[in-house]
């Protein structure tokens, strides 16, 4: 009897330590993951989801700039461009590519309400390039930025060599050269 009594609080024991032990991290609830979230919300229109899984990314790890300037663009596309101005100058002085693009594409979301967005888009994008010269991302919106500032020699020559890395950003360069095409015929 001693003997089940033994074995019955041993067994007891091992299932209360077990399920004190701590629950293993979801590969899904990692700062990179929300950040990536976050971006497919704001292609998709999804702004205000966009805005969660940001400060999600934020809320698990402090210093995920690429997450901060998330933030300002979604915050652009909701139309707060004070917010916007604020999350993107605390990390247009990073050093990442990919960061400074994100940037870039908020100053030409506020196009409409800011009048030297086209200077500030492309001195970002500036410095993206001189990190990194053939950044997909950045050759992109620069070329964004000229065709909404009329220039569309610029702005096809910068497509153009989009489309020629056939990379992520390919499919989009394309129509957006096929857009500026369009418009110099008409």
């Amino acid at each position: 009897m001693k003997r089940i009594h033994f074995i019955f609080y041993a067994f007891t024991a091992l299932l209360l330590i077990g399920g004190c032990a701590t629950k293993p991290q979801s590969d899904v609830d990692t700062p990179a993951y929300h950040f990536r979230a976050g971006m497919r919300a704001v292609d998709s229109g999804n702004y205000d989801a966009a805005l969660n899984s940001f400060q999600r990314a934020l809320d698990l790890d402090k210093k995920f700039v690429a997450a901060v300037a998330g933030l300002g663009l979604a915050n652009a596309h909701l139309g707060d461009t004070k917010a916007a101005k604020k999350y993107i100058g605390k990390v247009d002085g990073d050093k990442n590519p990919d960061v400074l693009a994100i940037c870039a594409r908020t100053w030409i979301v506020m196009r409409k309400d800011e009048k030297k967005w086209f200077k500030k888009a492309t001195n970002i994008l500036d410095r993206a390039l001189k990190r990194d010269k053939k950044h997909e991302g950045s050759l992109f919106y620069y070329g964004l930025a000229h065709l909404y500032n009329y220039d569309f020699n610029d702005a096809e020559s910068y497509f153009r060599r989009v489309v020629e890395m056939k990379g992520d950003y390919a499919g989009k360069a394309d129509n957006q050269w096929k857009r500026s095409q369009k418009i110099v015929r008409a």
